[in-house]
This record gives C-alpha cells, structure tokens and sequence, in this order.
C-alpha cells in the first residue's frame, strides 16, 4: 500500500529532525521511503488569542508499506516519540509531527484514523508537499484546486535534499558527524549504528541487524 506521511517540526533543528524522521521511518519494518517533497516554511497553527509559535518547516513523504494503515500510524507515533515529541496541548511546538495524509484506497475511516487527513483540504502545508509526491495516476485535480483556495503553495525552505541522503543532506550530515563513534557503537553492539542527532532530547540511534 502507498501512503504520503506528512512530517513537520518547529522545535530544534528543524531540518535536521525530519531528516532523522525519514531515516527512522525507512528502518521501520515495513516500510519503504520512495519520494520526499521539498521543505516548505510556514507560520504555526496557534490555538486562538495565542502568541505566535515559531515557524514549522514541513515536507511529505510517499512510503510503501506493508503494515497497514494502523500499523503505519503505530510506527509514525513510535518515530515521533524518539524524536522528542511530548503532547500537552493541541497546537503546541513540537519537534515532530507525522500526520498520514493520503492512502491508496482510501478513504478510510476508524476509531483511530482518518485518511485522508481531515483538514487537508484547509492546509496549504500539507496539500503542496503532498502534490510533490502523489504517485503519477492518482488524480491530482482536488487537491490542486483546494491548494488555488488556500492561496497557493507556501514559500520553499531548507535543503532539497534533506531526506535523499545524498551529500549535503540533512540525514548525510547527521550520519557524518562522528564517524569514530559509529564505528565503535558498532564494534560494541555487533550492529550498523546510525546516530541521528546529538542534541539530548533527540537521542536516537537506529541499529540494524548485521546479516548473519
């Protein structure tokens, strides 16, 4: 099943999180990252007569999954909880937010979940990253015109790289950082460690498995 993720955050390094997001979401099992829209800046969503928030950065991702929409959701908390995100009140910073927006074969609706997003069609962050990354046969039209009623897409932001791990990027620099001790953690744990951040709260290391 194909499915876009969006990812945003406001807190931290923003680039760098949703960097380490893709990087965590790609090693969950049953997962398969394939295309990751550019960054776009915006203002936060505040709750009414409250000061402004920073501002988010925000991207989507189109996965491939095997775990279905519950267990995508379950694995798309799980990221989020690694990465810092504490829920106290509804429209506060944070450092992650993944929201899944659209599913093949949708719509679905449960206790849990709903796909699409119900406020995508108001959310001009979700809809131009999610028009990045729709696969080419789905019928981009709705989302096209709900876009022309937001005002168009918001401004560009960051690296266009940020998520392909490719020199530059924001998983690349992270990843490059402190390569002595990848190596060690690697020697010690008999894995492949991947450290995606240094700063305290985003500790979050991904091990895989050596072969054998």
């Amino acid at each position: 099943m194909r499915v876009v993720l969006g990812v945003g955050s406001n807190l931290g390094d923003r680039e760098r999180i949703l960097g380490a997001a893709a990087a965590l979401l790609e090693g969950e099992e049953g997962v398969v990252v394939e295309a990751a829209s550019p960054l776009y800046a915006t203002p936060a969503l505040v709750a009414p007569g409250a000061p402004p928030g920073p501002d988010f950065l925000n991207a989507a991702l189109r996965v491939r999954t095997t775990r279905g929409l519950h267990g995508l959701l379950d694995a798309a908390l799980a990221v989020e909880a690694r990465l810092g995100r504490v829920r106290h009140a509804r429209w506060a910073a944070r450092t992650l937010d993944v929201d899944l927006l659209w599913a093949a074969g949708g719509p679905f609706r449960s206790a849990r979940l709903v796909v699409p997003h119900p406020a995508l069609l108001e959310r001009d962050f979700a809809l131009a990253p999610l028009l990045d990354v729709l696969p080419p046969d789905v019928d981009r039209g709705p989302f096209h015109r709900a876009l022309a009623a937001c005002g168009g897409a918001p401004r560009r932001g960051g690296d266009a790289r940020w998520a392909q791990g490719g020199p530059g990027s924001a998983t690349a620099r992270v990843q490059a950082q402190d390569r002595a001790s990848l190596d060690r953690r690697a020697g010690q744990a008999g894995a492949e460690a991947v450290v995606l951040a240094e700063e305290p709260f985003l500790e979050a290391v991904l091990l895989r498995r050596l072969a054998g």
